[in-house]
């Protein structure tokens, strides 16, 4: 038999588009995030509330609600897949807040410095602090935030992009 469909093509476009979307939204997956300690004191607090010292060089699986709290003689490398790396200094406190497509952190206090080595189609970052927040796509990138000063410093040291948003969120 002949059916005959009288839907309209903006519907069928509208469906083509949503379908598209969804099938970007399931093609990418949870970026795998980890830490290694490279020195010192680096501590990681669940969401749970455990707390775990790190003490070898071990890659440490990290879940979203994490906080990873670097002492006053610590370092440590955060990374995501295999496209980038956070290079997190001494007196820094950081929280994994998301890792669906864009991958979100949280700075309390602190300085972190980052290499974003291979751009993925969907993959970003956002560094939020106290007071700004950032946006980044593909570039080496600094970000600061000083608690006593309650002020954020951001700096690009490579071609990419950077945003930032002052106050606490991008409608601010």
């Amino acid at each position: 038999g002949v059916y005959v469909y009288s839907q309209n093509i903006q519907d069928y476009k509208k469906m083509l588009n949503e379908a598209m979307a969804l099938q970007d939204k399931m093609s990418f997956q949870e970026v795998d995030v980890r830490i290694e300690r490279i020195s010192g004191t680096v501590k990681i607090l669940s969401s749970d509330g455990n707390e775990v010292s790190l003490s070898d060089n071990y890659q440490y699986p990290l879940e979203i609600g994490d906080t990873v709290r670097i002492g006053y003689d610590g370092q440590a490398n955060i990374y995501l897949n295999n496209s980038a790396v956070i290079y997190v200094t001494r007196n820094t406190e950081l929280q994994i807040e998301d890792t669906s497509g864009e991958s979100v952190f949280s700075l309390t206090y602190g300085t972190i410095v980052s290499k974003i080595e291979k751009m993925v189609k969907g993959f970003s970052v956002k560094i939020k602090t106290p007071s700004a927040i950032c946006g980044i796509r593909g570039t080496e990138f600094a970000v600061e935030h000083n608690k006593l000063l309650n002020e954020s410093y951001f700096a690009v040291f490579d071609e990419g992009e950077m945003v930032v948003y002052p106050g606490e969120s991008e409608s601010d």
